[in-house]
């Protein structure tokens, strides 16, 4: 009975010496824990388009003596920016003080050609003895963009009355999404005429462009002068117009015409004169 009765007091100091430690340890860990810097973010993941701006507000915090500079830094995909900011204005190292959090403005500006995904963005702080990091992520919405020019971004050309002139228009899918089902069609001045090759385009991708054929025609009859066409293309999930001025001038033929009948008309004032001018 003795014997159980020691073996039990024992266990019982084991117990309490394994406990001990554990919390001596817990205690020690607590306390390192307590002397690591830290970078953090509010929110680590942000979603919007590839025009628009991402705005994460970042915490430094430095656990020790004295003040200590970090450099900032961020690994972006491709084509992007990144601009730090604090206090209001734009840094690339700060100062933080020991034990005090430091508030950081990232802002992050996406290529504008970015397709809709989900983009990993580290950012670092680093100082002599100190690295730090923070994992992002920039969720890229799908847009839709589209323009329709001409080749050379000219808004007016001329033409003949009676004649007709082929122009060239570019349509250019400037969104991060691809297009569907285009169609090109045209408003035009009393009695003229257009056909456009290719009229209709089954797809577009992000990025690409088309270029379509028009060939306009003016009427025999047009008054010179500057007249408004416009022309619309438009997908199944938006539209866009171009306007382009047409200078119509009077053909060659029609100013002989008018030479000839100013002609003829002064020589029938001269016959008259000579005829009955005397009596």
């Amino acid at each position: 009975m003795k014997t159980i009765i020691y073996k039990t007091k024992n266990n019982l100091n084991r117990l309490l010496i394994c406990a001990f430690f554990s919390l001596t340890i817990i205690a020690n860990t607590r306390a390192v824990w307590a002397q690591h810097s830290s970078l953090s973010a509010n929110l680590i993941n942000l979603e919007a388009t590839s025009t628009e701006v991402f705005r994460y507000q970042l915490e430094l915090r430095h656990q020790g003596e004295g003040p200590r500079d970090y450099d900032l830094s961020a690994e972006l995909p491709s084509g992007w920016q990144a601009n730090f900011t604090a206090l209001g204005s734009a840094v690339r190292a700060v100062q933080v003080k020991a034990n005090e959090p430091y508030a950081i403005t990232l802002e992050i500006h996406p290529s504008p050609h970015t397709k809709a995904g989900k983009f990993p963005i580290a950012v670092y702080a680093k100082a002599a003895n100190d690295s730090l990091q923070v994992a992002l992520q920039a969720v890229i919405k799908g847009t839709y963009r589209l323009s329709i020019r001409t080749p050379e971004e000219r808004l007016n050309e001329t033409i003949v009355a009676g004649g007709s002139k082929v122009l060239k228009l570019l349509v250019k899918n400037e969104g991060s999404l691809d297009l569907k089902d285009l169609a090109i069609s045209s408003t035009l001045p009393t009695n003229w005429e257009t056909q456009i090759n290719p009229a209709k385009l089954e797809y577009l991708r992000s990025g690409d462009s088309h270029e379509f054929t028009v060939n306009l025609k003016a009427p025999e009859k047009s008054i010179a002068g500057d007249y408004m066409t416009t022309y619309d293309v438009k997908s199944s999930q938006l539209s866009e117009k171009a306007d382009i001025r047409i200078t119509v001038k009077a053909s060659l033929l029609s100013g002989w015409l008018g030479i000839l009948a100013i002609f003829v008309a002064l020589s029938l004032v001269f016959y008259l004169f000579r005829t009955y001018g005397r009596r």
